[in-house]
């Protein structure tokens, strides 16, 4: 049984991309249009930023994965051809970078190291979140927006969260409900040019406090899923007038380097405390978290 689990645990991304359905492409960004156009203006926009690296580290530090699983994957992808790769979305820096792996090598150096031909070009993720809100208190925007400095070396099919907490002025919870949720992936060439497509991503908003969404950034005719972005719309369930504090929480998960086939790809979450945290399944770990209390203004206005 445990050789059957190691098998299956060790099957690679481009097998899971075959099980997850591929929604077609959309005609336009224009959740990320509206998105950027919050975070642009707004002057409580919130921004983390982390390396696949760092998150690769804290896998390693963990136990999550071992620097044996990272070999088996690097010399996986290595037996792959150059076609392949960049049909997987892999930019020509990378696909050097893979196809120059020798089987005696240590993935992590070859990749991580210090002076390697990938060192400077570790991806890097960009989280940007914001709020734009009516001087009412009785409806606000949630924008997001996470960005790729190029497609990560090992994965792509990724999973955000964002969460909220609302209060009145006695800091009293203030229950919400999600009017709207919207979000989209831009994919961009592997030489980096935007290609001018659009996949919409399909939002879960089963939950009064959280929104999840599970973008597919492979499986784009040899382009990459390089920008998510969307906007979220909450109001006060009862209609009423007192939000004064809204606390945001988000959270990135990156695939690790294996998928299991028919395994959910998605976010968990706990509300407890005045707390909301997201959970990765089995397949992914948290890349990026933040959480931030956004207040109303004498002038009406939100403030960070």
């Amino acid at each position: 049984m445990k050789r059957l689990t190691k098998i299956l645990a060790s099957l690679c991304m481009s097998i899971s991309l075959l099980v997850i359905p591929v929604q077609a492409f959309a005609a336009s960004g224009s959740a990320i249009n509206l998105a950027d156009e919050i975070l642009s203006k707004s002057t409580n926009t919130q921004e983390i930023i982390v390396s696949e690296k760092e998150m690769v580290d804290d896998l390693l530090r963990s136990g999550t994965i071992t620097k044996t699983d990272l070999n088996a994957q690097l010399a996986r992808l290595s037996m792959q051809s150059e076609a392949s790769l960049k049909q997987e979305g892999y930019n020509d820096t990378q696909i050097g970078l893979i196809k120059s792996y020798d089987l005696k090598m240590d993935a992590y150096n070859h990749i991580f190291k210090q002076g390697s031909r990938a060192s400077s070009e570790s991806a890097k993720l960009t989280f940007r979140y914001g709020l734009a809100g009516s001087n009412n208190k009785k409806t606000v925007k949630i924008a997001y927006d996470m960005k790729w400095s190029s497609c990560p070396v090992f994965t792509f099919t990724d999973s955000f969260g964002v969460g909220w907490i609302a209060a009145d002025s006695s800091s009293h919870e203030v229950i919400t409900k999600t009017d709207s949720s919207i979000a989209s992936v831009q994919y961009y060439t592997v030489e980096g040019q935007n290609a001018g497509l659009y996949r919409d991503i399909a939002m879960d908003k089963s939950a009064n406090n959280i929104v999840i969404g599970n973008p597919i950034l492979g499986s784009a005719n040899g382009n990459y899923g390089k920008h998510i972005s969307g906007v979220t719309q909450v109001s006060t369930q009862s209609e009423s007038y007192n939000m004064e504090t809204i606390h945001v929480f988000v959270t990135y998960a990156h695939t690790t380097i294996t998928i299991r086939p028919g395994v959910n790809v998605s976010l968990t979450y706990k509300k407890a405390e005045g707390i909301i945290t997201f959970e990765p399944r089995v397949t992914q770990s948290v890349m990026a978290k933040g959480d931030h209390t956004f207040r109303y203004n004498a002038q009406g206005d939100i403030v960070a």
